[in-house]
């Protein structure tokens, strides 16, 4: 169909969508509608005894003649479709990319960012083909975003992705310049920004089109990720917690290996796993933690020799350990047991302190675990 199209109309629909359509000898609507009118009824006046017989087929010649005048009258307005050129060499051209950790992992005999250096050479035929028609801005970006001279400035060495802040610094850059486009070469997402309405909505204004590139393959196999590690940020000593691991098993399932737990150099708990034969599993290691202070945990898991990206298979978390005392509010309109049995049950823990305010009788109460004399003396609590 678009072949069809572009045979009568000498382009795409693209390029219409793209473009601006318009006629060259421009009418006002009353003009317009005065020529039309004229044009019918000249028509009509010259077919008048004929179309008089009565026949209804007589009326189709009239009515393709009008159609002819009609479409004369639009061929003689000149219609037009306007497509944006760029002027070569007067027009800039960022090149974005990556240059984040994860574009060194392996991809073959090389690491999947390699490809990327190479076509940034000065000799590449990629860069020669651009720099006929811009002039181009090489960037690296990761955290932050910094120019290149050439492809051999990237290391792989950045720790985030931040996909939003580098193009935030092109327009920037190039703020009171012409900027044709941004070519983005990226194997993520962004992990930094929360929001990117703010930079798209700069982008469309300045009618900037950003094409990105993805890198590498979508999921690496055979690969084992330990995700996310789900604990309490404080924690009281000698109390036992659960943590939650998150792994992600591609291509080891039902194999064997080991989850570690290391407070700084420390290995202070292990457990031994059968990988599940599901691609994601929930770990729950029991911990009871005796060190006070702010401690950094590491959970690990080992790696199999095979294993595509090592790198992902640990996580840390900061864990701040101190005696708290927990102060309970237990309200009690009668005597009952278990009133009784909550207080014996929670009596040896140091670190729970439950103050009980029991009504015994009309306008009688009953106070227990206060510090004060006047403590709940008044019914409940001001504040909390």
């Amino acid at each position: 169909m678009e072949q069809i199209f572009a045979f009568f109309f000498k382009y795409r629909p693209f390029h219409f969508q793209e473009g601006e359509f318009l006629f060259q000898w421009q009418l006002e609507a009353w003009q317009l509608a005065v020529l039309s009118c004229s044009i019918i009824l000249g028509v009509f006046l010259f077919y008048r005894r004929w179309l008089g017989r009565g026949l209804s087929r007589r009326w189709l010649f009239p009515g393709l003649k009008i159609t002819f005048f009609l479409v004369i009258l639009l061929l003689l307005m000149r219609p037009s479709l306007v497509l944006p050129r760029l002027v070569p060499r007067e027009n800039i051209l960022a090149l974005l990319v990556d240059d984040s950790l994860s574009m060194g992992i392996p991809a073959g005999e090389q690491g999947r960012g390699e490809p990327i250096r190479a076509l940034l050479t000065p000799n590449s035929s990629l860069r020669s083909a651009l720099e006929k028609r811009f002039r181009l801005l090489q960037m690296g970006f990761s955290s932050g975003s910094r120019v290149l001279i050439q492809g051999t400035d990237l290391g792989w060495k950045g720790s985030r992705t931040d996909i939003a802040g580098a193009l935030q610094d092109v327009l920037s850059r190039t703020e009171n310049k012409a900027l044709g486009g941004i070519i983005l070469f990226s194997d993520g997402s962004d992990n930094v920004s929360q929001d990117f309405n703010g930079i798209i909505s700069k982008l469309k204004a300045r009618r900037v089109p950003v094409h990105a590139v993805g890198v590498g393959s979508a999921v690496l196999e055979p690969d084992l990720e330990l995700s996310l590690v789900r604990i309490p940020r404080v924690l009281v000593p000698d109390t036992p917690t659960i943590a939650q691991v998150n792994l992600t098993v591609r291509g080891f399932q039902g194999r064997k290996t080991r989850l570690e737990v290391w407070e700084g150099n420390t290995l202070i708990q292990f457990q031994d796993l059968e990988l599940p034969h599901s691609e994601t599993a929930v770990i729950e290691v029991p911990m009871t933690l005796r060190s006070r202070g702010v401690r950094t945990y590491l959970f690990r898991v080992e790696p199999f020799e095979e294993e595509t990206l090592k790198e992902n298979n640990s996580r840390s978390t900061i864990i701040d350990v101190k005696e708290i005392e927990n102060r309970i509010l237990f309200v009690e309109g009668h005597p009952r047991w278990e009133y009784k049995f909550i207080r014996s049950a929670i009596a040896e823990d140091r670190y729970l302190r439950l103050e009980s305010l029991l009504r015994t009788a009309i306008n009688k109460y009953y106070r227990q675990g206060i510090d004060e004399e006047s403590a709940l003396a008044s019914g409940f609590p001001s504040s909390r």
